[in-house]
């Protein structure tokens, strides 16, 4: 069984969800973590889970169509949204919580599962939408990781490509007549005030889609400066935030660490034989 989990130090609790469905909450005690509730969240696998930056929000996401927050606090299910009932249904996947300490309304990010869709921006509890943004055109978003220390975005479609952006606090509302005004599709921007490039061309987001490797899941550091993107070949790329360029390549395949456990063994037994070498010839000195 997969599972996923969730830490929001503010809140000290801890979430687990797993691929049938499940979402438990624990919490941190002085040693180890206690069980607090259960609930059988979706039925079928969990799609994504996030937790909102002061911890006190919980989102998941499911095949079912259906995307659901959970107020920490009170450990309980606040509210619902049936994606596949909508006007213009949908499969809920990635989410992720766009919350900073300059803008702490908690609003989340639900992205299309399975077309090349608008990410859609709802505002907690209630689920209300608030915005739209055209991000990745020719691909459905598979990962999406949001950097609170930047105020930015980081996502990744099915092809590979890396997308920089950031929504906009708002483009839905009421009308003069009080009516709910219509939620307007925008087009995602390059932040430029928190990336040292003008072209991505410029820059190594296009890495994963020349490789033609499948990006699995984006996470970023505690300051925003680098993030990381598992990929289905079983590579970790790091990556620097602000020039877009590729830091690193960390390879986890078997074979692959086959080899560097094997050159560590030879450099373990040389150094045992230096070692063996060099007492023997310390010995014979003292000897003769």
């Amino acid at each position: 069984m997969c599972i996923r989990d969730r830490v929001a130090a503010k809140a000290g609790f801890v979430c687990t969800a797993s691929e049938d469905g499940h979402v438990k909450f624990w919490k941190k005690m002085q040693r180890g973590v206690e069980f607090v509730k259960h609930f059988h969240a979706h039925v079928g696998p969990i799609a994504d889970v996030a937790a909102s930056f002061d911890g006190l929000w919980l989102a998941t996401t499911g095949g079912d169509g259906a995307a659901k927050l959970y107020d920490v606090a009170s450990f309980d299910m606040a509210c619902i949204l049936r994606t596949k009932k909508m006007a213009e249904p949908y499969v809920p996947g990635c989410v992720a919580w766009l919350q900073t300490e300059a803008r702490p309304a908690p609003r989340v990010a639900v992205c299309d599962a399975t077309e090349a869709a608008a990410v859609r921006v709802y505002g907690a509890p209630a689920f209300e939408e608030c915005a739209r943004v055209r991000v990745h055109p020719a691909a459905p978003v598979v990962a999406l990781c949001f950097l609170d220390a930047l105020d930015l975005c980081v996502s990744a479609d099915a092809r590979g490509v890396l997308e920089y952006w950031r929504a906009p606090v708002t483009t839905g509302g009421v009308d003069d007549e009080g009516r709910v005004a219509a939620i307007e599709e925008t087009a995602a921007d390059l932040p430029t005030d928190v990336v040292a490039f003008k072209r991505k061309v410029d820059t190594d987001l296009y890495a994963l889609a020349k490789a033609k490797v499948a990006p699995c899941r984006v996470a970023g550091s505690r300051d925003g400066s680098k993030f990381a993107v598992t990929c289905a070949d079983a590579t970790v790329r790091l990556f620097d935030t602000r020039t877009g360029k590729l830091v690193r390549t960390l390879d986890e395949r078997v074979d692959s660490l086959d080899a560097k456990r094997s050159q560590w063994r030879d450099r373990i037994k040389a150094h045992e034989e230096e070692a063996a070498k060099a007492a023997d010839a310390s010995s014979s000195d003292s000897s003769s």
